[in-house]
């Protein structure tokens, strides 16, 4: 699949992980995310081998091509760009993003590079390497990393301030759903990366739906 550089960064972000994986509803889920004319992103974020990862990522890559979504897979350049992803999702470590960058020059292909970020200092260092958006987190508190202490939305405001002056986008993580999401996009996100919030209901596309109506809401209320 060839992937084209000038599609926009979808505003809604869904986690999609070894256990979702396992869940033969969860692809049909997908499908209808896919099928609809406002796009999605599918971020790959599982605990896999190599060659299971690649399968995997293939696979999620075959159920987007043709449309507007984009496939972000997790940690690994090197399959993200074998299997035709739109991104690679990076941690918040500057250099990564740099050498990560070299690579993606050295194989002559497309590929976006986010980063993972927590504090606003980690935003700036990662748009100063490179970065193409952030997604900052953890904005609420989440039952997935419960060791993990919420910033709270005003994190984003933070951050926004710290990277004004460069166009990068702030995607929020972390505990949203739908009626958070006006919120995050109110404070400056420019969307959101879910979860639970989808997976944990049994209409996963319409919840995704309604994340993308709150975003979008929001959006028209600040413009």
């Amino acid at each position: 699949m060839l992937v084209s550089s000038d599609l926009a960064l979808p505003r809604v972000h869904v986690l999609v992980s070894e256990h979702e994986l396992e869940d033969a509803t969860v692809l049909a889920s997908l499908n209808q995310m896919f099928a609809s004319s406002e796009p999605v992103a599918v971020h790959l974020r599982a605990h896999l081998d190599a060659g299971e990862l690649f399968t995997a990522a293939q696979q999620l890559a075959r159920y987007i091509e043709g449309s507007s979504s984009w496939l972000i897979v997790n940690g690994r350049p090197d399959i993200a760009l074998a299997a035709g992803a739109h991104a690679v999702q990076l941690g918040h470590t500057a250099p990564e993003v740099q050498s990560t960058r070299e690579f993606i020059d050295e194989c002559e292909g497309q590929l976006r590079v986010g980063v993972s970020v927590h504090l606003p200092a980690e935003a700036a260092s990662a748009v100063r390497a490179g970065a193409d958006y952030l997604v900052l987190g953890t904005i609420y508190p989440t039952s997935s990393h419960p060791e993990v202490e919420a910033s709270g939305a005003s994190n984003i405001s933070e951050t926004v301030k710290c990277i004004r002056d460069s166009e990068v986008p702030i995607l929020a993580i972390g505990g949203v759903n739908v009626p958070r999401a006006r919120e995050v996009i109110s404070f400056g996100a420019y969307g959101v990366v879910v979860k639970s919030a989808v997976w944990s209901v049994p209409d996963s596309a319409q919840v995704v739906q309604a994340l993308r109506g709150a975003v979008n809401d929001q959006l028209g209320d600040i413009v």
